[in-house]
Order: structure tokens, then C-alpha cells, then sequence
């Protein structure tokens, strides 16, 4: 165990924030990368060494503020950033997670294809053309609003459609089968951290959903879909069918925890679906061990009772990184390396 010990505002979730861009190429906070380069900097530099399997390799990405960034792998260039996914497997709770329980449908996806990216790191390529479909979909939607579709737009509409069904539904697929996997180990978790027995569900609700009992596969049940909300679309100018409109539905004890669940039981809830992410990362034969357990600025948001029981579940874990402001919000029980973080310093407690 490693503690990170400062003042709010001197750069602990810095730390934190690199070894998310590492591990999944993103940052947990912010959408644009050029927010990540200090200002009047034209890039900035982040890497790390991972061992697995008792073998040590050195990842590093350059950020820059405009352009492309690039990546190395034990000093070497690689070809593609995404070549660098999975190296470094890491799950981080940090005090924005409870909007995966109470906001936005996109929270909750992109939880689910952070995991999946660590999981199952060609993902990437998947979400990446299924991205540039619904942009270029979006594009013709647009340009045909409120037109009656001549003949020729219709077939490139058609033909959108079908890259839109063949990328969509293998992410569907692939977000279903982590759910299957995950929901189990996220439902025991949150029963011991809430020290209550409870009924937690995960499940998954799709765009297309309301096809599947006419559909043999989930392509046909998409296709139908497509085709039922055409004019709607035509008349909106977007996409409205796909995974990048689904919805993962978190229910405890029946109801839906995001409309009915107390601020304590969404915090036990959001604890319970990293450390089911961990599991699931733990347990797979390709990770080589534990992934790297980072909880940032965690326990000052936890009553006691769930601080306690926190540390009893990371207790064995290979690696756990804790940021904290105040040293004595971090149960006795963790201990480790102390390093004290000020601006632009990161200095070991010896003692």
C-alpha cells in the first residue's frame, strides 16, 4: 500500500490522473487532451514501469497540446496508441463515481467500455468504427432532414445501416456478456460493504430491445429497430438506435438505485462496481496477477463503518495507491509507503 498524503489543489489527483491515460489513453476527468498539457507547454510526458509475471516493461505517452500524441513500449515507438492497451490494468474509485449510480446513461456505458477496453483491448477498434459510423450517419441524416430520401441516398443510407448493425451489435454482445459476468461479483460486494443483506441487479438495456423477441440475433433485432425508427430519424437528423443510446439499469432491492437510493447505499453501490471490475480484471488468465487498486480522495466520503469494511476488502491486494488530504481519514489498518505531495513535489515519509 501506497499513501499520497496533501492539501487539495497540490496535484495528488495528478498522479492518479496519469495512470488512468495510461492504462485506457483517456483521462477520467476531462475530454480533451490538450487540457492535460500544462499551459505554454507543448506536450507533456507520463510513463511507468509494469511488472507481470516477473517481467518488467516500460510504457510512455507524450500528450501534446495540438496533434497527435504518440507512445513507446520499452523505448520502442509504437505504431498505434492503442497497441499500448492493456498493459498497465488498473481500476481507480474516485468521489465522480457516485455519477455512475445517480447521472447519465454515458457515465454508466463508459464505465462498462473502460472495463471492456482492459479486458478485451481490441474493443478499441470496434468502438473506434463504430464511432466514425454514427458520425458519418449522423452527417447524411442531417443533410436529408425533412426531404422525401430520393433512391440514391437511400441506398447509401442502407449501406450506413449496415456498418451501423455489423459494429453496434458486436458491442451490444460484448457489453452483455461483461454484465453476465460482472453482476454477481458487483451484488456480493456491495453486501459486504453495506454489512446488509440486499438484492442488487445489473442489467442492460438496449435501443433495440423491444425487437428481440421477433429477432434470432441481436443484427436482426438492430435491423428492425433501424428500420421502425427511420422517419423518426429523417425528421431529427441523428442516429437514435444503437449502443451509444443504451443504458445500463443498477436496481437495488427491486427499484432502480437511481432515482430511489440514499446517498450511502449509491456510494456502497459505486465502491461495489470497482471492486467487481476488480474481480473480474484479478481473475482473468491474461492480466498476470492483481491490477493496480488506486482509490483517490475515497474514504473522506465514506461514514466510518464503510471505511472500515473498504479496508478490509483491499486487504491482500498486490498494489493499492490512496490519495488523501487528511492523513487520518485513511484507516490505521492500511499501511505502507507515506509520501507527502506539495506543488511540483513528491517527497517519502521516512520514519
Amino acid at each position: 500500500m501506497v499513501l499520497f498524503v496533501g492539501p487539495n489543489g497540490t496535484g495528488k489527483t495528478n498522479l492518479v490522473e496519469s495512470l488512468v491515460y495510461l492504462s485506457s489513453l483517456a483521462s477520467h476527468r476531462v475530454s480533451a487532451d490538450a487540457s492535460l498539457v500544462r499551459e505554454g507547454e507543448p506536450e507533456a510526458d507520463i510513463g511507468c514501469s509494469v511488472t507481470a509475471d516477473s517481467r518488467t516493461v516500460d510504457i510512455n505517452i507524450t500528450i501534446t497540446a495540438s496533434g497527435s500524441n504518440s507512445g513507446r513500449y520499452n523505448g520502442h515507438p509504437v505504431p498505434r496508441l492503442r497497441d499500448l492497451l492493456g498493459v498497465l490494468r488498473l481500476v481507480v474509485f474516485a468521489p465522480e463515481d457516485i455519477d455512475i449510480i445517480r447521472r447519465d446513461p454515458g457515465d454508466r456505458r463508459r464505465f462498462l467500455d473502460d472495463l471492456l477496453l482492459q479486458l478485451q483491448p481490441g474493443s478499441a477498434h470496434t468502438r473506434s468504427d463504430y464511432d466514425r459510423v454514427v458520425k458519418q450517419r449522423n452527417s447524411l441524416l442531417k443533410s436529408l432532414r425533412g426531404q422525401v430520401l430520393p433512391d440514391t441516398h437511400s441506398e447509401t443510407l442502407q449501406a450506413w445501416n449496415e456498418q451501423l448493425v455489423s459494429t453496434g451489435s458486436a458491442i451490444i454482445n460484448e457489453r452483455r456478456q461483461l454484465i453476465e459476468a460482472l453482476s454477481g461479483h458487483v451484488a456480493a460486494a456491495y453486501e459486504r460493504l453495506a454489512q446488509v443483506r440486499a438484492t442488487v441487479e445489473v442489467s442492460y438495456r438496449s435501443t433495440i430491445d423491444d425487437f428481440s423477441e421477433d429477432a434470432r440475433s441481436t443484427e436482426e433485432a438492430f435491423t428492425l429497430a433501424l428500420e421502425a425508427a427511420e422517419s423518426k430519424e429523417l425528421e431529427r437528423g441523428m442516429t437514435m438506435i444503437g449502443p451509444h443510446r443504451d443504458d445500463v439499469v443498477i436496481a437495488l432491492n427491486g427499484m432502480p438505485a437511481r432515482e430511489t437510493a440514499s446517498q450511502g447505499e449509491c456510494w456502497s453501490l459505486a465502491l461495489a462496481l470497482r471492486l467487481g471490475a476488480f474481480a473480474l480484471l484479478r481473475d482473468d488468465a491474461r492480466g498476470g496477477g492483481d491490477p493496480v487498486l488506486v482509490l483517490d480522495d475515497v474514504f473522506a466520503q465514506l461514514d466510518e463503518n464503510r471505511r472500515s469494511q473498504l479496508a478490509k476488502e483491499i486487504d491482500g491486494v498486490e498494489q493499492v495507491l490512496i490519495t488523501a488530504a487528511v492523513e487520518q481519514d485513511v484507516p490505521r489498518a492500511l499501511d505502507g509507503r507515506r509520501f507527502t505531495v506539495q506543488p511540483g513535489v513528491v517527497m517519502e515519509v521516512v520514519s
